[in-house]
């Protein structure tokens, strides 16, 4: 149940925060030209939403 929380939440676009985890949150990526490997010719890559997460600094202690 928590996880379906946290994910309506992002949808939302509301920006979670687990503390001594880290904050997650929804950016927003431009449409922007791209190039098809096999054959070179340019692309339009359509806008998207990304899921970003910062690493917090009590997790990155522990890590370390």
């Amino acid at each position: 149940m928590g996880l379906f929380r946290l994910s309506l939440a992002l949808v939302s676009g509301n920006k979670i925060t687990l503390v001594s985890f880290g904050p997650f949150s929804v950016g927003v990526r431009a449409q922007r030209e791209g190039r098809n490997p096999r054959t070179g010719e340019k692309i339009k890559i359509p806008a998207s939403k990304v899921l970003k997460f910062k690493t917090g600094k009590t997790l990155v202690k522990k890590v370390k």
